[in-house]
């Protein structure tokens, strides 16, 4: 079973709010966007979930912008709750054993609905080999946010200008990502309003993609400027998502570090 263990003595309200989760495909975008929507908003971790069928992990604090002299710790499955937009996330930090998919998500949903989430957001990536007609009607190298909505949810293309991913396509598309799959069937079959919201790419430099999933993910949640920013001085700018603020423990990846030590390669 999937267990939470809350942060405080207070445990969290999450009634009403909307649930965001990233799934472990091609280039570990939707992991990449919590990282950074958590980090921008100075999100407090409300919590971690417990589920046996997720391999443990722990590291150290992975998302304050400076050093924590308290010693806290990451782990495979922590939560962050942003009270303002009404919007919490899971972040995943190990992969599920294998075989064990449809076990955690029976797990993990069996925890949803006891929370009275009232939406789930699932911030994905799909192989860019198995596009279908972006090639033909989209810039190849530009990095466009797809989307598919299901349990009631209501489509937004007309909103932001998305393309829905297309039809006959979900199968194909996600054949390899049996979480996102899993997890998108199991809103439906509980009748609780689901999106996915992907991003073609391959495995690599993913850190444009989750600068782009960033920005989807703020104008889809409606969210609202972090408090700890300068406030947007017009509407367009309010509209605007705002300037993303990589985690610390982004400096070590190679594309955003500034400086590295020479003697460690002799």
């Amino acid at each position: 079973m999937t267990t939470f263990f809350s942060a405080s003595q207070d445990a969290p309200d999450f009634t009403n709010n909307v649930l965001v989760l990233p799934t472990l495909s091609v280039g570990k975008v939707g992991g990449l966007t919590v990282d950074l929507l958590a980090a921008t908003y100075g999100l407090p971790r409300v919590g971690w979930l417990e589920d046996e069928n997720v391999l443990p992990v722990a590291s150290n604090d992975t998302l304050t912008l400076l050093p924590r002299p308290d010693g806290a710790l990451s782990t495979n499955l922590e939560v962050f709750q942003d009270v303002a937009n009404k919007v919490t996330y899971v972040q995943q930090r190990a992969p599920v054993i294998r075989n064990r998919n449809a076990a955690f998500v029976q797990n993990l949903f069996q925890w949803i609905k006891e929370a009275r989430f009232r939406e789930v957001v699932l911030l994905s990536s799909v192989d860019s080999a198995r596009r279908i007609a972006e090639a033909q009607f989209y810039d190849r190298h530009a990095i466009t946010c797809r989307y598919v909505v299901g349990g009631g949810a209501e489509p937004k293309s007309s909103r932001f200008k998305w393309p829905l991913l297309e039809e006959g396509s979900f199968d194909s598309a996600f054949k390899n990502t049996s979480f996102t799959h899993l997890a998108f069937d199991a809103c439906k079959r509980d009748g609780l309003a689901a999106t996915i919201l992907t991003i073609f790419c391959a495995d690599g430099v993913n850190i444009p993609h989750a600068f782009a999933m960033a920005d989807a993910a703020f104008h889809y949640l409606d969210l609202s400027h972090p408090q700890t920013a300068a406030a947007p001085a017009s509407e367009d700018e309010k509209a605007k998502p705002p300037r993303w603020r990589p985690p610390t423990s982004w400096h070590h990846l190679f594309e955003m570090a500034s400086s590295f030590d020479a003697t460690l390669f002799g």
